[in-house]
């Protein structure tokens, strides 16, 4: 969600009362939710859809309603907020937002309250008070006040906080990300991984003159600058500064700016990454589209780019880390409306035919969509799947229908060319590729030696059941459609041959796959593909065109670099968006520089992939002020997770009770001799000796267990909160009398306490601790 100022937000919200959400009923999102998006659109010069509106009510709603519900008098940064807060009935919320107004001298807010009651503790700032004819019980010390009851409203000369980013900083940072929580370096944009900001249990200072200091900081914020009690649940991304791009397209030619808009996902290794020092989990969010809030570590990321359809330019142009991908025509609704911000003449939008995307696009019926460019004129972007994942959509169908086709046709009728001569073989005596493993190995196996090597195999009669001539035709039409969409060069000259070609492709797909989904789609693509050559060629008619850059081979390309190595496939979430901003950087240096190549993966190619992995922190123990989780459900642990809690608890009581603190009165408070252990969660320990854990006496078995529910309950619905390890360590105490006990030993409390925070350390830092990772053996 995009970073919106909450004076603009609050002060536009007022003119919209339908989106308040006073009475339950159905909100009109796409009509009034629109309305407001493109106001706010307009003030703030960036692109804010109706999701970042939806969401950034439904934050504020939230927060305000935390607020009225929370004790104390901690700082908020809520209180532009204050009539919507009255409106909704939230009195206790009015009442802190309105103290802190007079306390901190905060800007003034005009609040139409009613009859509110209001209490007012000025401490030593002189107010004056119009209340009206709402009550006010005012205590001011020795200061004198005047009272005159009207509207709420502070007569200060506070200077107002800057709420948007400088024109220097704007241009310094082309990407910026949605939430101040993010790694940065050096060499690579500043990148978020995921935050679903509490601010309401920020630790810190609570004083007015810490308040200002953190409001001055929050000043300097070189990228976004949410204010404190407001929350950002939807998943991180990174967005692009329209300013910063079009600055960059207005250095390109005409025929780099007519692009199509590709989007596919790349697999994570479902790790999230755990920061001692801040004491916060990154790569995870929260599960969206969920009755019940949960979260856990984010699954993919889903990334879209632009690429010229005329020549080598390409760049990516915004990233989603996501738990779970159901498809978002939103998505490419905000994507597309980006490059049009940009100055880019978007043509095409291709993806993958995965059923997440499907749903995406199926929201277009006709497979087209209307587009209005800024200065009125009405153009069309047509659908169409990726030509290579339809290969391999066909060749996948025919090992499942196993029945109609032969799917290992092309291996059995090559090996019957075994004996032939090596040398020769090398040189094209048999096909590179008989059966195809990957994307790169299915656009070689379909290319025209391949039906040529059957069809001589059927006038030999090598083959020749109808099972084997279905699949040769199948086969044989799918190399036609390859050799247009992949090796095709479109020309005014060659098009009417070439569509003549795709033309027998449709026919043999009409007739024979006549009621086939995926037969279909090709059929729909082949006929989107060849209006969109039509409006290119009669715009250029003396353009050639590459056909295979109407894919998204660029994305696979880059996710197949991103790999590690061949033994490990995928990175975290956190390092994939750190590799989208190192290539997003190097696009824009080199693109925006009037650089020039013929190469449509130089850049990718040349990027350095190399990270370094996360450095050990030391483990510190956490604060005893840590905020406690109240809405824990206990029973969550199963029972073929017992063994791991046994042996976590030994293990955990080894480390640091016996080798850290070298507690010998807590070690005899908690375990029990070798001789002695005769417990059946023993046998845990008795397996792993390798680990030197200690045998813990049954109250601490049970201890740990508990402890450990505690721990699965709260990562299930609150993994992304900020100190997260303080706040399990306090749930967890709180609940369990057995980490507040002594023992025998005088720190046997803090001993205890500690032990449980190392514990919870331990389970954070997300290192397998029982199998360690095997060292000084070459990749394979």
């Amino acid at each position: 969600m995009v970073f919106i100022p909450d004076a603009l937000f609050s002060e536009q919200l007022q003119s919209y009362p339908e989106l308040w959400g006073l009475e339950k009923g159905y909100i009109c999102w796409k009509v009034l939710g629109r309305k407001l998006a493109d106001v706010l659109t307009k003030k703030t010069g960036t692109l804010i859809t109706v999701e970042d509106v939806r969401i950034k009510l439904k934050k504020v709603k939230r927060s305000l309603k935390r607020l009225g519900n929370s004790e104390g008098t901690r700082y908020t940064g809520m209180c532009a907020y204050v009539w919507y807060a009255h409106k909704l009935g939230l009195t206790n919320a009015v009442d802190k937002m309105t103290s802190q107004m007079f306390a901190y001298g905060e800007l003034p807010v005009e609040v139409d309250c009613g009859e509110v009651p209001v209490k007012v503790d000025c401490g030593e700032v002189p107010v004056k008070v119009d209340c009206g004819e709402v009550p006010v019980e005012v205590d001011c010390g020795e200061i004198p006040v005047e009272v005159d009851c009207g509207d709420i409203q502070m007569d200060t000369k506070t200077e107002k906080p800057t709420e948007k980013q400088t024109e220097k900083q704007t241009e310094d940072s082309p990407f910026t990300i949605e939430s101040p929580d993010r790694y940065i370096s050096s060499d690579d944009y500043s990148y978020n991984v995921n935050r679903h900001i509490n601010n309401i249990y920020d630790e810190g200072p609570t004083t007015s003159a810490g308040a200002a200091r953190v409001k001055k900081d929050r000043r300097l914020e070189p990228t976004v600058n949410p204010e404190e009690g407001q929350e950002i649940e939807e998943v991180d991304r990174v967005v692009p500064n329209i300013k910063a791009l079009r600055d960059v397209v207005s250095k390109l030619t005409a025929h780099d700016k007519i692009v199509q808009l590709h989007f596919a996902e790349v697999y994570t290794d479902q790790k999230s990454i755990y920061s001692r020092s801040e004491d916060r989990l990154y790569g995870c969010g929260y599960i969206l589209n969920q009755k019940l809030t949960e979260t856990e570590e984010y699954r993919t990321v889903l990334v879209f780019g632009v690429r010229s359809m005329l020549t080598a330019f390409n760049m990516l142009l915004s990233a989603y880390p996501l738990t779970r991908y159901r498809g978002n025509a939103d998505l490419i609704e905000e994507n597309l409306t980006i490059a049009e911000k940009i100055g880019l003449d978007v043509k095409a939008v291709v993806c993958d035919k995965s059923f997440q995307n499907r749903k995406a696009v199926n929201n277009s019926a006709s497979g087209e969509y209307n587009r209005q460019s800024v200065d009125g004129s009405k153009y069309t972007v047509v659908h169409m799947y990726d030509y290579i994942h339809i290969l391999d959509a066909f060749r996948k169908k025919m090992v499942a229908l196993n029945r109609q086709y032969d799917a290992a046709l092309v291996t059995k009728v090559s090996e019957r060319n075994a004996p032939i001569w090596g040398h020769w073989r090398r040189r094209g005596a048999s096909l590179l590729v008989t059966s195809p493993r990957n994307l790169t190995e299915t656009v070689q196996f379909f290319t025209p030696a391949m039906p040529a090597m059957l069809k001589i195999a059927i006038k030999r009669e090598i083959i020749g059941s109808a099972k084997e001539i279905r699949t040769y035709e199948l086969l044989a039409a799918l190399t036609k459609f390859n050799s247009i969409f992949h090796s095709g060069k479109i020309s005014s000259t060659k098009w009417q041959a070439q569509k003549a070609v795709l033309a027998e492709v449709t026919k043999y797909l009409n007739t024979t796959l006549e009621a086939d989904l995926l037969a279909g789609e090709t059929v729909q693509t082949i006929h989107r593909f060849m209006k969109l050559m039509d409006g290119l060629l009669e715009a250029y008619p003396g353009i050639t065109i590459q056909a295979y850059r109407v894919s998204q081979d660029l994305l696979e390309r880059f996710f197949c670099k991103i790999e590690p190595s061949q033994r490990k496939r995928t990175r975290s979430s956190t390092q994939i968006m750190k590799l989208i901003n190192r290539l997003i950087k190097l696009q824009i240096e080199f693109w925006g520089s009037g650089h020039f190549t013929t190469d449509d993966y130089d850049l990718i190619e040349m990027m350095d992939y190399t990270m370094e992995d996360q450095a050990d922190e030391e483990f510190l123990p956490f604060g005893l002020d840590g905020v406690v989780f109240d809405d824990v459900v206990t029973g969550q642990v199963t029972q073929n997770e017992e063994d791991y809690i046994w042996l976590l608890t030994g293990y955990g009581i080894a480390q640091y009770i016996r080798e850290q603190l070298r507690c010998q009165v807590c070690l005899e408070d908690l375990t029990q001799r070798n001789e002695d252990a005769n417990d059946p969660r023993d046998d845990v320990i008795v397996a792993h000796q390798y680990l030197k854990p200690e045998f813990a006496k049954p109250e601490v078995y049970d201890a740990f267990y508990d402890a450990c529910d505690i721990y699965k309950s709260v990562m299930l619905k609150h993994m992304v909160e900020k100190k997260i390890g303080k706040r399990l360590q306090a749930t967890i105490v709180a609940r369990l009398a057995f980490f507040r006990e002594a023992g025998s030993c005088p720190k046997g409390r803090s001993h205890r306490t500690n032990l449980l925070g190392f514990i919870i350390n331990l389970l954070l830092i997300g290192k397998n601790w029982v199998q360690e990772d095997v060292t000084n053996v070459s990749s394979f």
